[in-house]
């Protein structure tokens, strides 16, 4: 077996660093709850093949089938953690490949790509089931062009067997949407960064002969499009869902509204930690006097930085310009970061760059001392990524004390309906659950919703009034409910077809879901959770109920009225 090269084992170790923290937690978000449950029931692959259908993606069942022969939840959660984790670095990893191959970028230079590739906190939501297909498209999309780097030295039948393979690789990345425009913007990336290597004369003959190699992975994309739109169409509940519009003014409120939930928390998030910063400045000094004993095996051509940066801008423009016209903008925490998943390789591009550049501009330091910046930031990376976890570990106690109160509350008497004020909000993650997350939440994903759950919070605010002495007093709203409206709600969801067994008449009651403590510091409490489940797990019970309060009012019942 071949060794990794000493820069494959630079990304590895990064990717390691950085989150090998995610394979300690349980935490499950969104979707999960309901996909985990369609595994766990005899009907689940009917009521999936149903939102598969209406969504427009039948390819997800290829990328969930093999969870369906794993049947304990614990396990499904900690394989797909450890699945996304190592997919995500593998990815780096080919990134680093094509990079050196097709785009004859220094492997120096490759390596620091990929290592911030592999420690990046931008995609917050790595290694959740729910987002298994976005994971491990990206890495069938990478693995494609990895495979394209080496196929012009196939010949005969083997290079036939290998493009089509290669082309199927691609279809299939193809279901995580975003990648049919990311598709053409590597390859007119990876043509900018070779175009040092060529005389400007032969520049248009080159393109001409890679046009004409390739024509069958040119038009893929379209391919897929149309097999897309004619056979697999969005239709029911999810028709019209994500229409793009190009707008200027829709555009240009995107990437302002991006700015404020991707960039700027991005570099607050990076030097928000004075123990991070310390650390980064010793790993910066460590990498200086490294480099000055050993030296660099490369020397980067002065001109190679701006290219690196204008590539990289343009290329981060190119990779977010699909989600902000369907209106989901990239953010850097929460379930919107899975909108972010594409981001990391353009801005390790330019980061790169933008080191290489600014270390010229100064004749007195050294041409390599880039990679001190470069390894300060990894660092800060790491320090960032685990935060992360430990503030999306903090919510996943949340929501198990959530679903506790809920339980309780059924525990008494079969409950047809209850609106959920949540007050118990950890920072960083996520503020609000649609009622279908709230609804099969409590289950456990292993068992029929009985009882539908939508949070009010959102919807109403609480209402402020003053008692006789003049002191303020919080009222808790709440919404009238007949059985007409419930249905309604039900089928809001999109999902009707999978709370059959929720009774549209019954008890009603309004819930609220309060910390115990004021002021709980997301870190320390993901940090106790983890500590309990590994090393004291028969206090994990107790901490988990502990950690919540509820009061609980009755509403007048669901009726036909």
């Amino acid at each position: 077996m071949r060794r990794p090269s000493n820069g494959a084992l630079v990304v590895i170790i990064c990717g390691l660093l950085s989150h090998a923290l995610l394979l300690a937690t349980n935490y499950v978000v969104w979707d999960g709850w309901w996909q985990f449950a369609d595994v766990a029931w005899p009907e689940g692959p009917i009521v999936t093949q149903t939102h598969l259908s209406e969504v427009g993606r039948p390819l997800d069942n290829a990328y969930y089938f093999p969870f369906q022969f794993v049947e304990t939840f614990a396990v499904r959660v900690w394989l797909s953690k450890s699945l996304g984790a190592l997919l995500w670095i593998a990815s780096a990893l080919l990134m680093v490949r094509v990079l050196e191959r097709i785009a004859r970028v220094p492997s120096d230079a490759a390596t620091a790509i990929g290592a911030l590739v592999a420690s990046s906190s931008v995609f917050a939501m790595l290694g959740e089931y729910s987002l298994w297909m976005y994971t491990s498209a990206v890495f069938l999309f990478w693995l494609g062009w990895a495979g394209l780097s080496v196929l012009p030295s196939w010949k005969g039948a083997p290079s036939f067997a290998l493009r089509l393979v290669l082309l199927a690789t691609f279809f299939l990345s193809f279901n995580l949407n975003s990648l049919l425009v990311a598709y053409y913007a590597v390859a007119l990336a990876l043509f900018a960064l070779r175009l040092g290597s060529w005389k400007w004369s032969e520049i248009f003959a080159v393109a001409s002969r890679c046009l004409c190699r390739f024509p069958d992975f040119l038009v893929l994309p379209i391919v897929f499009w149309i097999w897309k739109k004619v056979f697999h169409p969005l239709t029911g509940a999810y028709a019209g869902y994500n229409t793009p519009s190009f707008a200027i003014g829709h555009l240009a409120a995107g990437f302002a509204a991006m700015y404020q939930q991707l960039i700027a928390p991005l570099v607050l998030e990076l030097f928000s930690s004075p123990l991070w910063l310390l650390t980064a400045f010793f790993a910066a000094l460590a990498s200086a006097w490294a480099v000055s004993r050993k030296g660099a095996p490369h020397r980067i051509s002065a001109n190679r930085g701006p290219i690196l940066m204008t590539v990289g801008l343009a290329l981060f423009l190119a990779f977010v310009f699909p989600y902000l016209a369907v209106g989901q903008v990239p953010s850097l925490f929460g379930w919107t970061s899975r909108n972010a998943i594409l981001a990391p390789l353009p801005l390790a591009i330019a980061v790169v760059g933008l080191a290489i550049t600014v270390i010229r501009l100064f004749s007195f330091a050294p041409p390599h001392a880039w990679y001190v910046v470069v390894a300060g930031l990894i660092v800060l990376n790491v320090g960032a990524c685990w935060r992360n976890y430990l503030s999306l570990q903090a919510f996943g106690l949340k929501q198990e004390a959530v679903a506790f109160q809920i339980n309780e509350v059924k525990r008494q008497k079969p409950t047809a309906l209850i609106q959920l004020r949540d007050y118990f909000r950890i920072p960083r993650t996520i503020d609000y659950y649609a009622p279908s997350i709230w609804t099969f939440l409590p289950t456990g994903a292993a068992l029929r919703p009985e009882t539908f759950v939508f949070e009010t919070t959102s919807m109403a605010p609480d209402q402020v009034q003053f008692d006789e002495t003049g002191k303020p007093v919080s009222m808790s709203p709440w919404i009238p409910v007949n059985r007409t409206a419930f249905e309604d709600l039900i089928k809001s969801t999109t999902m009707a077809y999978a709370m059959t067994g929720i009774p549209r008449v019954g008890r009603h009651v309004l819930l609220k879901v309060y910390p115990t403590e004021a002021d709980s510091d997301p870190f320390r409490l993901g940090a106790e959770y983890i500590r309990r489940k590994w090393f004291a797990r028969d206090t994990l019970e107790e901490f988990v109920k502990g950690a919540s309060s509820s009061q609980v009012a009755e509403l007048p019942p669901v009726s036909d009225g």
